[in-house]
C-alpha cells in the first residue's frame, strides 16, 4: 500500500505546485474585502496577506469545490504566512458536505502550515474539532515502508496520517517523530493520555 500512496504523493505534489497560468486568482487594485464569518477565524495579522492570498482564502471558505481547490495550490506557492487559527482548517476537514478532494488538501496545508516546529507535536490533540481524528485504523507507522517522502534517522519514527476520505483520493500525510514509539503510544501522547516525554514533529510531507 505504502508505494500506491507514494505514488499518488508525485501527482498530488504536482497539483498543488502547478504553473497557475490561467488562474482565475489574481491580485486586484483594490484591498479585497473578507467574508465576515471568514475574518472572525483570522488572526490579526489578516494585513499581511496579498490581495490574491485574501481572495484564496474567501475562495477556499466559500466551499466552491473546483474554485477553492485552486485557492488551495496557490496559498501553497505564495507561502502566505501562517495567518490563519489551525481550527480554520480543522473546520473545514470536518464539514462533510465539502469533497473528499477538499478536505485532503485541507488536511494536508494543516499540517504543513501549522505542525513545522519540533515542539508542536500537542497541537494534534490540543485544537478542538481533532478529539477523534486519530486512532489505529488511520495512523499507520510508516517506517519500515520501501520508500517515504521524509528523512529516516535513527531512533526517529515515520507515521502516515491516511483517514478513509483521504484513501479514497489516494492521498496521506507523513510525517517523522523524534523517537522510537509506537502508533498506541502516539495515540495516547495525542489524546493527552501520556506526556510527550520529548516526542515532536520533525518533518511532515504529503
Amino acid at each position: 500500500m505504502h508505494v500506491r500512496v507514494y505514488t499518488i504523493r508525485a501527482i498530488f505534489l504536482v497539483m498543488l505546485s502547478g504553473i497557475l497560468s490561467g488562474s482565475s486568482i489574481a491580485a486586484n487594485d483594490e484591498r479585497v474585502a473578507l467574508n465576515p464569518d471568514l475574518a472572525a477565524r483570522l488572526s490579526k495579522r489578516v494585513s499581511e496577506l496579498t490581495n490574491s492570498q485574501l481572495l484564496a482564502f474567501n475562495t477556499i471558505y466559500a466551499a466552491n469545490t473546483t474554485d477553492s481547490y485552486q485557492a488551495l495550490k496557490y496559498l501553497v506557492i505564495q507561502g502566505a504566512p501562517v495567518i490563519e487559527y489551525p481550527r480554520f482548517w480543522v473546520d473545514l476537514v470536518n464539514d462533510q458536505s465539502r469533497s473528499d478532494r477538499d478536505r485532503t488538501i485541507c488536511v494536508v496545508l494543516l499540517f504543513l502550515r501549522h505542525l513545522r516546529l519540533a515542539d508542536s507535536l500537542p497541537i494534534l490533540g490540543q485544537v478542538p474539532g481533532m478529539e477523534n481524528w486519530f486512532n489505529d485504523t488511520n495512523l499507520l507507522n510508516a517506517t519500515v515502508y520501501s520508500t517515504v517522502p521524509v528523512r529516516r534517522e535513527v531512533g526517529q519514527t515515520v507515521f502516515l496520517f491516511q483517514p478513509e476520505f483521504m484513501r479514497k483520493e489516494q492521498g496521506g500525510v507523513y510525517f517523522t517523530v523524534s523517537k522510537s514509539i509506537s502508533v498506541r503510544d502516539l495515540i495516547s501522547i495525542i489524546n493527552g493520555d501520556s506526556p510527550s516525554k520529548g516526542v515532536a514533529v520533525m518533518e511532515v510531507s504529503p
